[in-house]
């Protein structure tokens, strides 16, 4: 998969420094937790980022603030969730130029409020959750 901004930042080592996960509604249960820093600690992938182009299914984020993950690039792409999932689960409704808090385990998404846009309430909860 190409980047599509072959003219932004140094060629080498960084070129690939992009993280590609997926939301998939097909592991989840119908019902959803109030998201705790206690699960969320369990995610191997957490980090703050600014949507930056979004399309064919997909939204990048340019990351602002990593709270959890190996390796830590620059951008990370998200498949983005068909429109019935996102009601269903309360994934998360990618908007360009906003600034999302995201969270992954496995290289899935998780969904339930967990990754949703940046708010003081679910910043907190991240900060707790991966205070080490």
């Amino acid at each position: 998969s190409s980047s599509g901004s072959p003219d932004v930042g140094p060629v080498g080592a960084e070129a690939e420094s992009s993280l590609e996960l997926v939301i998939d509604g097909s592991a989840v249960s119908a019902k959803c937790m109030v998201p705790n820093a206690e699960s969320l600690s369990t995610q191997d992938t957490a980090f703050a980022g600014t949507v930056e182009t979004l399309g064919d299914g997909t939204a990048t984020l340019s990351v602002v603030d990593w709270y959890a993950g190996d390796p830590r690039p620059d951008t990370v792409t998200v498949a983005t969730p068909a429109q019935d999932l996102q009601q269903l689960l309360l994934a998360v409704d990618f908007v360009v130029g906003s600034t999302y808090l995201v969270s992954s385990l496995d290289g899935r998404v998780s969904l339930c409020g967990f990754t949703a846009e940046r708010s003081p309430e679910l910043q907190a909860l991240y900060e707790q959750a991966f205070a080490d």
